[in-house]
């Protein structure tokens, strides 16, 4: 270890990986490098150092590591409940379609139904926790090319990085100064979509 080096910083680079290579490179391309992370102590689980970034409140790396560790289908679903907890009732027309269309996806991801969330995610204008939840599905894999014209493919880290952002407006959106409690809440719902504790084949309608 250099002089300038901190003990932290180094046990963060020789510590083991938390996360597969693919969601590491994700976060990384989000600005998260969770191996250089001060936070990071040898031998940590991936639970104890999202405990770690909450405890911190540095909750745009903690819904960014969140974001980048579910699968993309349990990260829409994530995005779901959590865009699905702040918004007004009765819904606005567009979010209530834009929610209803990406839980569609989840519960069946097909080509069609990932279409039809980037419509829905349209008519929001992306404005929206509702409206990016919906958007973050359109990328999820399949070309984001018209379907007559040839195959383009979505970079890896969109889904991510869309849902980060659903998450974090969701926080904010109504009475902002309590989005500490509510990203504790969400990283909470993330544990447990993580865990299959909260899984759309249970969503009560």
């Amino acid at each position: 270890m250099t002089s300038n080096e901190s003990p932290s910083r180094t046990q963060g680079a020789g510590a083991r990986p938390l996360l597969p290579e693919q969601a590491r490179a994700v976060c990384g391309q989000l600005g998260l490098d969770v191996n250089q992370s001060s936070l990071l102590r040898e031998g940590m689980s991936a639970k104890e150092f999202l405990a770690a970034l909450i405890e911190q409140e540095q909750f745009v790396d903690a819904v960014t590591f969140m974001a980048c560790a579910l699968p993309k289908r349990e990260a829409v679903w994530w995005g779901y409940l959590c865009a699905r907890e702040v918004q007004a009732d009765p819904l606005p027309e567009p979010d209530a379609v834009a929610l209803s269309a990406a839980l569609e996806w989840v519960r069946e991801p097909t080509d069609a139904r990932r279409r039809a969330a980037k419509d829905a995610a349209d008519a929001t204008e992306y404005a929206t926790p509702a409206g990016l939840v919906a958007l973050a599905t359109f990328f999820t894999g399949g070309s984001i090319a018209p379907p007559e014209v040839l195959t383009v493919e979505p970079a890896e880290h969109v889904t991510a990085q869309i849902i980060r952002g659903a998450v974090m407006a969701a926080g904010v959106i109504h009475e902002p100064e309590h989005a500490a409690e509510r990203y504790r809440g969400y990283l909470q719902t993330g544990l447990d979509v993580a865990k299959r504790r909260l899984h759309w084949d249970r969503l009560k309608s």
